[in-house]
């Protein structure tokens, strides 16, 4: 054997296949990830003992160790991840099914935004949850879900509470009108969807935005695409909703045969604060600020600052509190078209309150 063939092992997909030469390490190691540029799904190599029988090499942190005869002229076969194998040929299928292309789940979220819980803010304090159902299943449409939010040392109303439509046309017909309960003007808060920013990696050569763009508008909305200028095989995407975002990071994905490695997308201010949060022993991998494996953090450093990629203010969901929904000129979320007028009767909302509950808001 030459020198320069010391310097590469010899690996194959299968017993008796075409092998690929890969380069060893300076340590005379190999990298798995070296091995994942050519095949994405393996795990680790194998070859055949004096037995006969198969023997798997040591790997601990994407370090393959040689044996102890040394790597030799052998021909190594590449140990395959089954259930990526299994999950990404359902995906395929699944793919043409619905005449797609390309590695990756298909599934787009088919959530309706009408259908989502919506806030009902400046309630009479004096209305009850079958009131506020009452009111909106006899003018619009049976509802999935209403409750008046209220305190759990008096059981007094919160002046507001949450409700849930089972029809879309019911739900947008409710969205364009106005509301008056008990003589009072009440108003529905429509949730706006809260955007995802995603790191996608391992993008092959010359892949161009609006293939990107064709790529992954199959799984949800996008509202960006970037790639960063001279490519460097990484890009940037945003999806409308962190929803159809966290489906996109937990599937699949692969483009002109190569596995696309995806991420959250973490501002440097972000990953600070988590670390900071992390320090105080408030997040649950053990008082440590390390940042999750599937969270990309971009150095404040970087050359690639042409574009802003802070997250926006508000958010949240409607899990038992009024955090996420729009208030007195919140953002976060989208009112109704109010009719003018309204006022009357019914336990107004006092200023106090009020103020309280918009702190509350503006925290969420």
């Amino acid at each position: 054997m030459s020198q320069a063939d010391e310097d590469f092992i010899r690996v194959c997909i299968e017993e008796g296949s075409e092998f690929v030469e890969f380069p060893k390490e300076d340590d005379n190691t190999v990298l798995l990830s070296t091995l994942q540029s050519q095949f994405p799904t393996a795990i680790g190599l194998r070859y055949r003992g004096s037995s006969g029988a198969w023997r798997s090499l040591r790997v601990e942190e994407n370090v393959l160790t040689a044996p102890k005869e040394g790597w030799s002229d052998r021909v190594y076969c590449v140990t395959i991840n089954d259930a990526a194998v299994k999950r990404k040929a359902d995906d395929s299928n699944s793919a043409s099914a619905n005449g797609g292309g390309g590695g990756g789940d298909s599934k787009r979220s088919k959530v309706s935004l009408y259908l989502q819980d919506m806030a009902v803010m400046n309630l009479p304090f004096t209305a009850s949850s079958e009131d506020l159902k009452e009111y909106f299943e006899k003018q619009f449409g049976e509802l999935d879900y209403c409750e008046v939010k209220k305190y759990r040392d008096t059981g007094k109303s919160r002046g507001y509470g949450f409700v849930r439509f089972k029809d879309e046309e019911s739900a947008k017909l409710a969205v364009e009108a106005s509301h008056h309960l008990d003589g009072r003007k009440i108003e529905l808060k429509l949730k706006q969807l809260k955007p995802m920013k995603l790191f996608i990696g391992r993008v092959p050569d010359n892949t161009t935005t609006s293939q990107l763009e064709e790529y992954f508008s199959k799984f949800g909305t996008l509202t960006d695409v970037y790639i960063p200028k001279p490519f460097r095989n990484f890009a940037f995407i945003t999806y409308a909703s962190s929803e159809d975002g966290k489906a996109v990071i937990d599937g699949y994905h692969e483009m002109d045969g190569r596995r696309l490695n995806v991420m959250e997308r973490k501002t440097p201010e972000t990953a600070q604060a988590e670390v900071a949060a992390g320090d105080r022993g408030g997040r649950d991998r053990g008082g440590y600020g390390n940042k999750p494996s599937n969270q990309f953090n971009m150095s404040s450093s970087t050359n690639y600052t042409s574009r802003s990629y802070d997250a926006p203010a508000g958010g949240g969901a409607a899990g038992g509190a009024a955090g996420g929904y729009s208030y007195a000129g919140s953002s976060a979320y989208s009112a109704p078209t109010a009719a003018p007028g309204g006022g009357g009767g019914g336990g107004a909302m006092d200023s106090d309150l009020k103020k309280m509950l918009l702190q509350y808001l503006s925290s969420q």
